[in-house]
């Protein structure tokens, strides 16, 4: 084989390792065929001939698996770090929201006498908080800084730390008293959220593992939809205007979230925001309700749109 023919076979070597890369970003392609071709003339100066190193290079479609799982790995590693990173502001804002509302809000609504005597109730005086607010709002915001410190680790400890902060905040409802620790279980949520993205080195194949969460996403939305439908049918729910399009919206989002789509778990988001602030601004007897249907609808949402993206 002269000179021209070993030419042509690298040429066509690294021409077909192109093609089993087109899936790779255009960049990260070059990128790979270049250092090949590097190698190869490397190879040209210490003596090999190009049919030595085309066979001790192996199939083209090796090299290219290789290179495929090991951006593949990159790149769940990148999507798996930028949810925490959102997870982390999460846990931020609601260790913020249960600060202010356990220290300042809640206090001062003197609710307590909704509780039934079978919770537990908090042993803290809620009368010093008009002396003593700013410190007991730093102790009520640092399980949140806890929680959202554990988006940032990165050491092999994260999973330790991660499950470990889950497991404290759990445990604070416990410790407080449910009457002020209900207020934490938005905090909650997105800690344990946090300590399973901590420990899953790879997303989930899509497809069928979605379907379940689509299916609960879509019964946790049409739920209300349904009550309020039935209502409106029995006489028993007035026929305003807020009703019906509280049920309509609802019954969309349902019917987007059991098909996917991101707008329903948008608006799925949206409504559980709504319905946690609106229990922050109405602390009365339904503020429980409010506050655990907020919690749901926030993070079946949010777990909507932190799912893969299906490959096109």
């Amino acid at each position: 084989m002269n000179t021209t023919e070993n030419q042509d076979a690298v040429a066509k070597y690294l021409r077909a390792l192109d093609r089993e890369l087109r899936n790779v970003p255009q960049a990260r392609r070059e990128a790979v065929v270049a250092d090949l071709a590097e190698h190869i003339d490397e190879a040209r100066e210490r003596g090999r001939s190009d049919a030595q190193i085309i066979a001790s290079l192996g199939p083209v479609e090796a090299i290219a698996a290789d290179v495929q799982l090991d951006f593949a790995d990159g790149a769940a590693e990148v999507e798996r770090r930028s949810k925490l990173r959102v997870l982390g502001l999460v846990a931020l804002a609601a260790g913020v929201l249960a600060a202010v509302v356990d220290t300042w809000i809640y206090p001062s609504s003197n609710i307590d006498e909704f509780w039934p005597d079978w919770l537990l109730s908090s042993s803290i005086n809620y009368d010093v908080n008009t002396r003593w607010g700013a410190g007991l709002m730093l102790v009520f915001l640092l399980p949140g800084i806890m929680v959202a410190a554990g988006s940032l680790v990165k050491s092999g400890a994260a999973r330790i730390y991660c499950t470990a902060a889950a497991l404290i905040v759990t445990a604070l409802p416990f410790v407080i008293g449910f009457n002020l620790g209900i207020f934490f279980l938005p905090l909650i949520v997105a800690a344990w959220m946090i300590a399973g993205i901590s420990h899953r080195r790879q997303e989930p194949a899509l497809g069928r593992k979605f379907l379940a969460q689509r299916i609960v996403a879509g019964l946790v939305a049409g739920a209300p939809a349904a009550a309020l439908f039935a209502g409106l049918v029995t006489g028993t729910v007035g026929t305003g205007v807020l009703g019906v399009t509280v049920m309509v919206v609802l019954g969309l989002a349902a019917a987007g979230a059991m098909m996917g789509l991101r707008a329903a778990y948008w608006v799925l988001t949206a409504c559980g925001a709504l319905l946690l602030v609106t229990a922050v601004f109405d602390m009365g007897m339904l503020v429980l309700g409010l506050w655990v249907a907020g919690t749901i609808y926030f993070f079946v949402g949010l777990a909507g749109l932190l799912r893969p993206a299906p490959k096109g």
